[in-house]
């Protein structure tokens, strides 16, 4: 339990960090006057409403803004309405959603994050009770230019809050490269797939439970995921897991197992 609570560590802080960003990129629109081309003075704080300033907040919220002020098409004034002649997009309409039911997101962002929680199983017949429950925690990683995602997460499979069985995963600790693709064009969905490696702790003995034997795993996954409203979706996704290892010329460790499992995510712009 405590390497799953230090794995995710990074995962909080990103999760800080990106709903801190958001807050204040909405901040920055919320306050933006399109008569002026600047930012209130409630955004950016006393006597910040030059064009200089916005520059430098185009140059934070764009990747591929000028470095140039002199020579940055982004800071002069600009139609506000897409389609007029002049019309250019600035960080301004970065943070413009679209009102439709199909695409009600936040736009432009480099990365698209995902915080996944999820629960399920297997069957195992050396469990007494034929199967053995467990759950995932994953944070994916997808940049907006590339249609594959990296996955980090943990996960763990027992038939009681203190696992005592080599047919237990206390812990595990994984990479997974996803490809991801919406395969319709309502973008609500989302169908993923792929594979990767990591490490699983198993308890030695009954006796032993709070020492450990590890092993290599590897594991491929597909699923699909719903965005329900907002931010927040429902996924169910399949997988199989793979780890074997010998101890004193038997096997310990032996996995070969197809896991199912549904649970709920969080989808996030970053920068």
């Amino acid at each position: 339990m405590r390497r799953r609570i230090k794995a995710f560590i990074p995962v909080i802080f990103i999760f800080i960090s990106t709903v801190t960003y958001t807050a204040f990129a909405g901040n920055l629109h919320n306050n933006y006057d399109p008569e002026t081309n600047n930012v209130a003075r409630t955004a950016l704080g006393p006597g910040r409403t030059d064009v200089g300033r916005i520059h430098a907040l185009n140059r934070l919220f764009h990747p591929t803004h000028s470095q140039s002020m002199g020579e940055c098409r982004h800071c002069v004034p600009f139609p506000r309405t897409e389609g007029s002649p002049g019309y250019t997009r600035s960080a301004m309409n970065l943070y413009d959603t679209n009102d439709s039911d199909d695409e009600n997101t936040t736009k432009e962002h480099l990365f698209h994050i995902t915080l996944r929680t999820t629960q399920g199983g297997f069957t195992d017949d050396r469990s007494p009770i034929g199967q053995l429950g467990g759950g995932q925690m994953a944070l994916v990683i997808q940049p907006r230019f590339l249609p594959f995602a990296v996955s980090w997460f943990t996960e763990y499979y027992t038939n009681s809050p203190e696992p005592t069985h080599n047919y237990e995963i206390s812990d595990l600790i994984a990479w997974n490269l996803l490809y991801v693709t919406h395969p319709f064009s309502w973008e609500r969905v989302t169908v993923f797939g792929g594979g990767g490696c990591g490490i699983v702790w198993v308890p030695k003995s009954e006796e032993n439970f709070e020492e450990y034997e590890t092993a290599f795993m590897a594991n491929l996954e597909a699923g699909v995921s719903y965005r329900v409203v907002w931010k927040v979706g429902l996924c169910a996704m399949g997988k199989y897991l793979y780890a074997q290892k010998d101890v004193n010329g038997e096997r310990f460790i032996d996995f070969s197992e197809f896991v199912f499992m549904v649970g709920l995510q969080v989808d996030f712009g970053l920068f």
